[in-house]
């Protein structure tokens, strides 16, 4: 009876594109999929959250998420009680990783349909385990519209070269590391050993990335 039953609820859920057959692996598909994404470039859009699954009311079946440069917002009003769950499912980078963390616990069941120009997951169900009922991951993405990216143009007066990729002129560095700088092909280079300092002579916030073929670094 039970069986029965969890086929009847199986078959209910109605999924619009799922595919009969999988690729070598879920978690091969996902990140060929996530690359897709990525090499998108989408950072602002919205799009519908139809979840399935034995919530009692008033659970709301459908959630429509605004993103703009990363930010998720709901559209949809709903209960307190549901805010950790639709947190954790608000963007498509977060689904991407609730996805993740589902695979790596290597459930019984896993069915997943990702669209084929942005990568993005439209259908997903997953089946912790076959013996316990109920407990499947069950969701939908529709109506996915990109829009135009919101983020503030910066003025080009207000543009600034911080490194002409001559020399290097704007950032002084201590007297022992005076030797293990330089620049080469336009960028600044480390000679080791890494002592001293290397700043620039005013104060900037910016976020850069430092990689030491050689060395360990601590920045």
């Amino acid at each position: 009876m039970m069986m029965g039953i969890a086929l009847l609820f199986v078959i209910g859920l109605g999924f619009s594109a799922v595919p009969t057959q999988q690729s070598p692996s879920p978690e091969a598909d996902l990140a060929k999929a996530r690359a897709k994404w990525t090499a998108g470039h989408v950072s602002s859009y919205e799009f519908t959250l139809r979840v399935q699954g034995m919530y009692p009311p008033p659970f709301p079946r459908a959630v429509v998420f605004h993103v703009a440069n990363g930010t998720s917002t709901s559209l949809t009003e709903f209960d307190s009680r549901w805010r950790t769950l639709f947190e954790r499912l608000g963007s498509i980078d977060k689904l991407f990783a609730f996805i993740e963390g589902k695979l790596k616990a290597k459930p019984d069941g896993v069915r997943i349909a990702y669209d084929a120009t942005l990568g993005y997951p439209t259908d997903v169900f997953i089946d912790p385990s076959k013996r316990m009922a109920d407990e499947e991951e069950v969701f939908q993405v529709a109506d996915f519209k990109r829009l135009a990216s919101t983020e503030p143009a910066i003025p080009a007066a207000e543009l600034m070269s911080l490194f002409t990729g001559l020399d290097l002129a704007g950032w002084p560095t201590s007297t022992r590391a005076t030797d293990t700088r330089q620049v080469k092909d336009g960028f600044p280079i480390c000679l080791g050993p890494l002592i001293g300092a290397m700043r620039s002579a005013k104060q900037h916030d910016l976020t850069v990335r430092i990689r030491s073929l050689k060395f360990e670094v601590n920045a």
